[in-house]
């Protein structure tokens, strides 16, 4: 898992719109595998930064053509989400998985950045990842000073996150509430794919 952390620098173009990717030399298995074939023009190196935040709607699209993510006949219309939104698809996709929500007045904030915890817990849902005993989670966050500001729901999502390898630390520190970047994200995604092929 390690291998992972010096050799990934990228970023991700989602959807010919915002995304990202700037690849550095990388072992076999990373992210030029992360993308479906019918997506390799999601790949546009030097385009944006990989240090930028991650976007709901950027968030839905990676995860959805990443782990290849068909979508639930039942329609769930986000109010800020018209048909001729960019990421729609992958928008009505995670929200008919139950991945992703929209908040109470029914609206999915698209271009709203994702924090560090809200992106791992729902990277864990869309894996179908089952919670951590009480017991694990305490343990593991119980080195971290600012797991304190962890939502009580996003707990074990982040506990597994770091015990997997697959959350990215900074500097030793989770800093849950600050948005994930885009080279997080696809850290995250690469750990993950890696590990599932084992």
């Amino acid at each position: 898992m390690e291998r992972f952390i010096g050799a990934i620098s990228l970023t991700v173009l989602l959807m010919g719109l915002t995304a990202v990717a700037q690849v550095q030399p990388q072992p076999e298995g990373s992210l030029s595998k992360l993308i479906s074939p019918p997506a390799k023009t999601l790949l546009a190196p030097d385009k944006i930064p990989a240090d930028l935040p991650l976007s709901r709607a950027d968030l839905a699209q990676l995860l959805v053509k990443t782990l290849q993510i068909s979508p639930l006949p039942q329609k769930v219309q986000a109010k800020d989400v018209p048909e001729s939104y960019w990421a729609h698809s992958a928008i009505q996709t995670v929200l008919s998985r139950g991945i992703m929500r929209c908040d109470r007045q029914g609206k999915f904030h698209p271009t709203q950045s994702v924090s560090r915890a809200e992106a791992l817990a729902i990277l864990a849902k869309a894996q179908g990842k089952k919670p951590l005993p009480e017991s694990t989670v305490n343990d593991i966050l119980s080195r971290y000073p600012d797991a304190i500001q962890i939502a009580t729901a996003d707990r074990s999502a982040i506990a597994a996150s770091i015990q997997t390898g697959v959350f990215p630390l900074a500097s030793g520190k989770i800093a849950p509430q600050n948005p994930i970047t885009r080279n997080d994200m696809v850290h995250a995604l690469s750990v993950y794919l890696e590990d599932n092929k084992k």
